[in-house]
Parts: C-alpha cells; sequence; structure tokens
C-alpha cells in the first residue's frame, strides 16, 4: 500500500512561498494609492452609492458624456452608459460612504459591501461618472457656463473655495488621482442590499 503524504493539502512554508509576495504587493499598491502616488479607477456596471455629509473643493466642472469618456477607460465594465461627468480639484469631505456592489462569480448574486469614513476624507482630484447626483447646499462661487462641446458648467479658480451640502450620488465609475486620505474605515458586506 502506497502512502501518499500531503495529498489534498499544501504545506505552510509552501503556502506562505506563494502567496507572501502577492500579499506584499497587493499592499504595497494599496500604500501606493492612500499616500496618493498611484491613480485608482474603480468601474462597475452595477450603480456605486457615494454619499457624505458635506465638505469643500477647490474646483469643480460638470459636463455629459459616456463612463468610457469620463474615466478615459476602453475597458470600462459600462462604457456606452450615459453618466454625468464631475470633476472636482481638491476635495476634503466630512465623512464618506462608498457602497457598491458586486456580482459573485459561478453564483451570480449581488453582494453589497459598505465602506465608510465617518472622519474626515481628503480625495485629492476626482472625476465621477455619475447616472443620478444630489448635491444639497452647493455654493459655487464664479461659475462659467457653456464651455466647449456638449454643455459644460465650470468654476473659476479663486480663493474661495466650492461648498459642498449633503452629496448623494450614484457613480460607475470613479478616478482618484491623487489617491485618498483617510484616518479611519469600516467596512460590512451583506448578500442584502446596503445603504449609506
Amino acid at each position: 500500500m502506497t502512502n501518499v503524504r500531503g495529498a489534498g493539502g499544501v504545506g505552510l512554508w509552501r503556502f506562505l512561498l506563494v502567496t507572501g509576495p502577492a500579499t506584499v504587493i497587493s499592499l504595497g499598491i494599496g500604500a501606493l494609492a492612500v499616500l496618493g502616488y498611484v491613480s485608482v479607477v474603480i468601474t462597475s456596471t452595477q450603480p456605486i452609492t457615494m454619499a457624505s455629509s458635506g465638505g469643500t473643493s477647490d474646483s469643480m466642472v460638470l459636463g455629459v458624456g459616456t463612463v468610457g469618456t469620463i474615466v478615459e477607460d476602453d475597458d470600462a465594465l459600462a462604457g456606452d452608459s450615459a453618466a454625468a461627468m464631475v470633476r472636482m480639484g481638491t476635495t476634503h469631505l466630512d465623512d464618506l460612504c462608498l457602497v457598491p456592489r458586486v456580482e459573485l462569480p459561478l453564483v451570480g448574486d449581488l453582494l453589497s459591501i459598505r465602506i465608510r469614513s465617518a472622519a474626515p476624507v481628503t480625495l485629492g482630484d476626482v472625476t465621477l461618472a455619475a447616472s443620478g447626483a444630489r448635491l444639497g447646499g452647493l455654493h459655487t462661487p464664479r461659475t462659467t457656463m457653456g464651455l466647449g462641446a456638449g454643455f459644460e458648467a465650470r468654476t473659476e479658480p479663486g480663493p474661495d473655495a466650492i461648498t459642498l451640502g449633503d452629496l448623494d450620488l450614484e457613480t460607475h465609475g470613479i478616478v482618484l488621482d491623487g489617491g485618498l486620505r483617510l484616518s479611519s474605515l469600516g467596512v460590512r458586506t451583506s448578500a442584502k442590499e446596503l445603504s449609506c
């Protein structure tokens, strides 16, 4: 009788040898994104809910386009979907909540992931491909309308920051040119649809 050692399993050292470098690289890329050295692009066929109770931004451009053109990604999952472009300069939010919904492979069910920071968040330069949005208490000093092809509203640079009231939108694409900086983060997952 032949004794097959290790059938159906793998030793701890071999497991660490294979997964260790991938884990270190993933953590390194995440750290670079948080420090603002790596641009982050998130696209999804399911709308991502984004909410905040308020904040400020150095500049803002509003326009129209498609998810693929706004996030400049030929392989965007929802590339042909119409979207409003919201491009903001350095943005400071009082808090932030994101709820992406992802489809589980093979199963096909949707999983909601709520990512929340109750502390202030700095997004650097951010571009959103919004399919629906509500900006309450928006104060935009020095605004120019109708620039470029199609519709576009642009705020002129100046010492006064743009004030954002409560922010509630659905987006199919997020581009963080300067990464993000935050001091706290909470994550919850659910098979049911979560909200902010």
